[in-house]
């Protein structure tokens, strides 16, 4: 079914690699071994190229982190609409939407997406398809980036205020707190209760391979004064 739905939309599938285990044959595997444009054929026709380079960075593990990946995919869709044109005899409201599906296959190919970036790309959908006939096409185009632009600023970045403001609230003096890996909404919440509140408590971190992206967090504790172990 996939293997189809990628036909359509002339987007390659990427192959998994090796024999899968059953307890996670669910699940991607693909080979870090080779990189994605020699596992895959890329059609430049098809694909802009800021979607492949965005794509390379997924699959590379560059651009990391559910809100990291979000925003870049955001800005990423401004980009396609600046450069989108309306063919002649067709509705921008259908024919971007239609544009839009084979770049999200393949992003999807290159790193399964998350479900922050499932529900930007349903809502940017939703403000397409309910663009008025009546606009012209710079006047929607330049809507749809003001839009992309509240969107990051109401559902990423406040909201991202708003949680770790509500989390360093339960932080209190001589707490141990064990987190795992990095997580860009975790450590700003404890440096926020560190710096804010002058919270004083300890951190553990849990690490694991293959990314070990704990490293990165407790170079970030450690540089806000917040004693941290591995």
């Amino acid at each position: 079914k996939l293997a189809k739905k990628l036909e359509r939309q002339q987007v390659p599938l990427r192959q998994d690699y090796g024999t899968k285990v059953n307890l996670f044959s669910h699940l991607h595997q693909y080979s870090r071994k080779k990189p994605l444009t020699q596992q895959m054929s890329i059609p430049s026709v098809v694909i802009h190229p800021a979607v492949v380079r965005l794509g390379l960075q997924y699959s590379q593990g560059i651009i990391n982190g559910s809100n990291a990946r979000c925003i870049a995919l955001l800005e990423v869709f401004k980009q396609l609409i600046r450069d989108y044109s309306t063919p002649p005899n067709e509705e921008l409201s259908r024919d971007l939407v239609a544009k839009l599906k084979p770049h999200i296959s393949f992003l999807n190919q290159c790193r399964p997406l998350s479900a922050s970036m499932g529900n930007a790309i349903k809502f940017l959908k939703k403000e397409i398809s309910c663009l008025p006939d009546t606009l012209r096409e710079e006047e929607a185009k330049e809507k749809l980036q003001d839009t992309i632009d509240k969107y990051l600023r109401e559902k990423i970045l406040l909201a991202a205020e708003a949680i770790s403001r509500s989390a360093f609230e339960k932080i209190n003096d001589n707490d141990v707190i064990l987190v795992y890996g990095c997580s860009s909404l975790v450590n700003r919440t404890l440096c926020d209760a560190h710096a804010k509140q002058g919270r004083a408590f300890r951190v553990v971190v849990v690490d694991s391979r293959p990314r070990l992206e704990g490293r990165e967090e407790l170079g970030g504790l450690g540089g806000a004064g917040i004693p941290a172990l591995p």
